[in-house]
């Protein structure tokens, strides 16, 4: 009798006391958030070390970055073959004090094997990160939600919408993918083109693989939008944007509207608060904007009608 006279005034108590402790101290939330990732490439060891301080002064031209980064160490990482070279503790450190002498701060890494995270964490407090986007063994069921979303978004029949998609997937069942980057196999003059009819929305992200894309509306922000070709969008482009992802350099994008937070083609991309920072052409925000790459610097024009 007594116990339960207890336990009733104590849950009387909590009630009472959750307003209060919802609205103090820390609350915690979920939240999407555009961190540019770097990916170590081809890398060979000089007398048996990693040279990750030259690496960065040889790499950082094409950056145009600061703040946080992610690192996606796959190509570093134990992949059970006996010539592979997995990255040490020592060569990860340098790496790290490396980028944050160019004002870059990692905050994690992606793609790692279990042991380059556990040493990554023992010995750095570097966590790992998982990566949003899915690996082949979901990639259909998870191309299918999206589609079918967004064309949902578009036409707002959902019956429709599937048959469109069912039509799609039959025709080119790799044509669209969130899985992680593939190289393109053709030129942008020879590639069909994927077409989103409406918007793509915050945390949604469409891949047109070894296709152009067409977003006949907008790209939200904290959305992004992937081709393998060209990128169209005939509405705003607040979100990323990133064109010819297997080193198609001649891939370009265009925007109808642009205030984009991220461009990429091929591997040279940058982001709005760096087109603030430094000199990058003709472009004026909120205007018809054409970006594409030569000799190896992005290059911006936008064009502002006449009265």
């Amino acid at each position: 009798m007594v116990l339960a006279h207890v336990r009733q005034r104590a849950q009387q108590t909590m009630a009472m006391a959750a307003p209060a402790m919802a609205n103090a101290g820390i609350q915690v939330l979920g939240g999407a958030y555009l961190i540019p990732t770097l990916r170590l490439n081809g890398l060979t060891r000089t007398d048996g070390e990693y040279d990750m301080r030259r690496l960065v002064e040889q790499s950082r031209m094409n950056w145009n970055l600061r703040g946080p980064v992610v690192l996606d160490l796959g190509s570093v990482s134990s992949n059970g073959s006996p010539h592979n070279t997995p990255i040490r503790a020592s060569e990860l450190r340098s790496l790290i004090y490396a980028l944050r002498g160019e004002n870059l701060h990692p905050i994690g890494i992606t793609n790692a094997s279990e042991d380059i995270k556990a040493m990554a964490w023992k010995n750095l407090q570097v966590p790992s990160i998982i990566g949003t986007r899915m690996d082949d063994e979901g990639e259909g069921e998870m191309t299918r939600v999206a589609m079918n979303q967004l064309m949902e978004d578009a036409i707002g029949n959902v019956e429709a919408a599937q048959a469109i998609i069912d039509e799609r997937l039959d025709e080119a069942p790799q044509s669209v993918s969130e899985s992680s980057t593939v190289p393109a196999t053709k030129e942008p003059s020879v590639m069909s083109m994927m077409l989103v009819e409406g918007s793509v929305r915050t945390g949604q992200q469409v891949y047109a693989k070894e296709q152009g894309l067409i977003v006949m509306g907008s790209v939200n922000s904290g959305a992004e939008v992937l081709a393998d070709g060209d990128i169209h969008v005939y509405g705003t482009l607040k979100g990323r944007a990133l064109a010819g992802i297997g080193g198609n350099v001649r891939a370009k994008v265009y925007a109808h509207k642009f205030d984009a937070e991220l461009i990429s083609i091929a591997d040279t991309f940058t982001t709005c608060d760096a087109l603030e920072a430094r000199e990058v052409g003709h472009i004026v925000s909120d205007k018809p904007t054409v970006v594409w790459l030569e000799d190896g610097a992005l290059q911006f024009k936008s064009v502002v009608p006449g009265p």
